[in-house]
């Protein structure tokens, strides 16, 4: 069967052959002859109407006159494409430990880790127990430890890690303790670490140094607790340079602070200086038994000395204290008599009151000096007894309990 199509503006007799055949022609004047199964069919004039022409019909160029439109899918749009894509991936066998160049394990039992073997250059299973294999930090070819301590640390010291204390900042440390020096801290260039039992200690200084001394503070250059062996020397604070707190018996609980203050070492070998409990605050200030124990003084300023005595008290440049229970207050006043006290600029010329009651007055030009009122001017309210001088009459007066008397001359 014919049939006749238009394509826009352009028309083409198509063949489209079902059971019979179709044949078209086209003659130079335009006209069309048609024959539809061997029958000729009506002609028409398709002139300035038809021209003939092949049209392509391919894919190609239809996208120019239909044009595509754009639009997406998800995989799982598509039947069955996921499983085709999966059936297209690569399958790998798994990869055993033991097949690796740089391993090598043979026969591996219970708990066998993997070490590496510098012989080999290889990862090796071994096993690690107590009965093989390194367990302890000594057991390394490179340590060596010594009798650890409370506080070491592992240190290189050129060609292997050792165990040692700890130094300071920069610095280097002294010498291990020889017995049980269980020591807190020191720090400072060549600093000495506690020895001898000096528990809990804390350093801080150049050359510092504890021995038998426990629970202490020592800060500043030459800093130095010291005894005699097997005695106590526990909880001191030491602060100032060469400043100590040396001692040939038990001495526990001082203050020392200040340049050169604590005990000289020259009374050592001689005397047992007992001070516990005794401070000393001050350039120089000292204690140093020479009249006996000096246990609880107290001695603030420079230079000034607890020399003997309990429970001493001497304060001011130089001032000094030689005997228990005694107070010396001034620039160079020592005061030797027990329970009594001592206030002065100096020995010459000083307040003195003794334990018997006694007020001594000191000095080339000492004397008591009473409070002066004008007559009429007395104060009221003293007790019985009181002097005063009138300085209108310019006589002693006495207060009698009731009134004012004067003192007359006989």
């Amino acid at each position: 069967m014919g049939i006749n199509i238009k394509i826009g503006a352009v028309s083409k007799l198509l063949n489209s052959t079902t059971s019979g055949s179709t044949t078209d022609q086209t003659t130079g004047s335009g006209d069309a002859t048609t024959t539809i199964d061997g029958e000729a069919q009506p002609t028409a004039d398709l002139t300035n109407y038809y021209t003939k022409t092949e049209v392509d019909t391919t894919i190609s160029s239809l996208s120019d006159i239909f044009a595509p439109t754009t639009h997406s899918h998800s995989i799982s749009d598509v039947t069955g494409l996921q499983t085709a894509l999966d059936s297209k991936l690569e399958t790998v066998p798994p990869i055993a430990l033991g097949t690796l160049s740089d391993v090598s394990v043979t026969a591996p039992v219970d708990s066998d880790v993997l070490s590496w073997d510098q012989a080999t250059s290889s990862w090796v299973g071994r096993q690690i127990s107590s009965t093989g294999g390194t367990t302890q930090l000594s057991d390394l070819s490179d340590v060596t430890v010594t009798t650890p301590q409370i506080d070491h640390v592992i240190t290189w010291d050129g060609t292997k890690w050792i165990n040692k204390a700890p130094s300071g900042s920069g610095g280097t440390s002294g010498s291990s303790a020889s017995s049980n020096p269980d020591w807190a801290r020191y720090v400072g260039t060549v600093t000495q670490p506690p020895t001898g039992g000096s528990t809990s200690t804390f350093i801080i200084g150049n050359r510092a140094k504890a021995y038998q001394s426990g629970y202490s503070i020592l800060i500043g250059d030459y800093t130095e607790t010291a005894n005699r062996p097997n005695q106590s020397n526990d909880r001191h604070v030491v602060i100032g340079y060469k400043a100590n707190a040396y001692s040939t018996t038990d001495v526990d609980k001082t203050v020392v602070i200040g340049a050169y203050a604590g005990s000289p070492r020259a009374y050592l070998s001689t005397v047992n200086i007992s001070y516990n409990g005794a401070v000393m605050i001050g350039y120089g200030c000292q204690v140093d038994g020479t009249w006996g124990g000096c246990d609880y003084g107290v001695a603030v300023g420079m230079y000034a000395k607890l020399r003997g005595g309990k429970y001493g008290v001497a304060i001011g440049y130089g001032a000094r204290v030689d005997n228990q229970y005694s107070v010396a207050i001034g620039a160079n006043v020592t005061n030797s008599i027990t329970h009594s006290a001592k206030v002065g600029s100096s020995n010459q010329n000083a307040l003195h009151i003794k334990n018997n009651g006694q007020l001594n007055l000191l000095g080339s030009s000492a004397g008591y000096v009473v409070p002066g009122y004008n007559t009429g001017s007395e104060p009221t309210n003293v007790p019985e007894g009181t002097l005063i001088f009138d300085k209108t009459t310019k006589k002693m007066k006495f207060y009698n309990g009731t009134t004012w008397e004067t003192i007359q001359s006989s």
